[in-house]
């Protein structure tokens, strides 16, 4: 009897460890709200408080040894440093869900850190090291991994462990200098999103051949490709929620829309960049877009196209050639967000008030006069509306 009792209070401490450590991990949500700290010194004045530790681009030699007294840690960014390999302190703490380490001088991507059972995001890009460990098969949690800017990978090799990596989800192989996506790639069971930007000397005739065989992509990102026209076999990932062919100026894209329009779950694409002067004369095919990014192009007009797409909530049409805003949007009924600031608009039609789910509208601040800024807060009461004058934009809103 004095062993079962035992046996039991051993099982209901063990339960009671395991709650306690679920409990200490902060939800996204918290995470979001958490203090980032970015110096070591006032992190270790309370190192259980600390969740997120930013020490990138301090130009750092090592990672200080004292990394193991932040038990709680969660996040850690150590990207843009001098790193040239991991102190194993590191490895103590089990509560880390994402760790970056791009752009140091790694020669090789330790062993050891395919031991944090807990991590979901790894990014490693920009360093020196040519092959990953094969341990990394064991890292179940990983749903992330970045190799952006790892050009000397050799791919084969490489897609060997990511296709034993059964909860992989996201693949970031942008600047890794592919002339082909390997033929593996189908392999990636649980592949969802895949970023193969800034390879323009892909060829994506075959590229596609092998990627449509993955049938559980949702995302797909080809910016700065020199793309000129997609291969119809895109219409065959027919999971695709969201294509980004932003910053390719030579895409056809009414050939585009004529590729895309099979996918009858596309709900965000990005056409910013391209050089574009109309939005595509056959957008409404896209039937079921939800948010349309066609901002820094040289777009003077609104197709009357839009109003096919009933299901938008989001237009960015901000650094165009826009003068006038008629009727152009108010038959978009579900439209919540539109940016359409530096643009040289004059004039805003009271059609403007039939957008009553508009939660959000940015327009040009010095071309517009006082009354018409008047009468856009009183056409549109329950709408934040901002308005500002900015330069070209840099970076995509998104």
């Amino acid at each position: 009897m004095k062993q079962l009792l035992i046996l039991i209070l051993l099982i209901a401490s063990v339960f009671a460890v395991d709650n306690a450590f679920s409990q200490q991990l902060l939800s996204e949500e918290e995470l979001q709200e958490a203090a980032v700290f970015t110096d070591m010194e006032k992190a270790l004045k309370n190192p259980g408080e600390v969740y997120i530790l930013d020490l990138s681009g301090q130009e750092l030699a090592a990672i200080p040894p004292t990394i193991n007294r932040l038990r709680n840690l969660q996040i850690l960014y150590l990207d843009n440093n001098h790193l040239v390999n991991i102190h194993p302190n590191l490895f103590k703490l089990k509560k880390l869900q994402l760790i970056s380490l791009d752009s140091n001088y790694m020669k090789q991507i330790p062993e050891e850190l395919t031991q944090l059972t807990t991590l979901e995001e790894l990014y490693i890009g920009y360093n020196k090291y040519s092959e990953l460990p094969k341990a990394m098969v064991n890292m179940e949690s990983l749903t992330m991994l970045s190799l952006a800017g790892m050009g000397k990978l050799d791919m084969a090799e490489t897609f060997q462990v990511l296709v034993k990596m059964r909860g992989l989800t996201h693949l970031d192989l942008s600047k890794c200098d592919l002339d082909t996506i390997p033929w593996m790639i189908n392999g990636v069971q649980k592949l969802r999103s895949l970023n193969l930007s800034f390879n323009p000397k892909m060829e994506w005739d075959t590229s596609f051949q092998y990627m449509s065989q993955v049938n559980t992509l949702e995302e797909l990102i080809l910016t700065n490709n020199s793309i000129r026209k997609l291969p119809a076999a895109i219409g065959l990932l027919n999971q695709l929620k969201v294509v980004d062919v932003s910053d390719n100026p030579k895409l056809n894209v009414d050939e585009l829309m004529s590729v895309l329009k099979p996918l009858y779950r596309l709900e965000v694409l990005d056409i910013s960049n391209s050089g574009i002067s109309e939005l595509p004369k056959n957008i409404g095919s896209l039937s079921s877009l939800v948010e349309l990014y066609a901002q820094n192009n040289k777009i003077s007009r609104i197709s009357p196209e839009l109003k096919k797409l009933e299901f938008l909530e989001v237009l960015n049409l901000n650094n165009n050639e826009i003068t006038d805003i008629g009727d152009s949007f108010g038959f978009l009924q579900n439209l919540e967000e539109l940016y359409l600031y530096n643009n040289p608009i004059e004039f805003v039609s009271e059609e403007i008030s039939d957008l009553s789910d508009l939660k959000y509208l940015e327009l040009p601040n010095s071309t517009l006069d006082k009354e018409t800024k008047k009468n856009l807060k009183k056409w549109l009461p329950d709408t934040e509306i901002q308005f500002m004058d900015k330069k070209k934009e840099k970076h995509k809103k998104r």
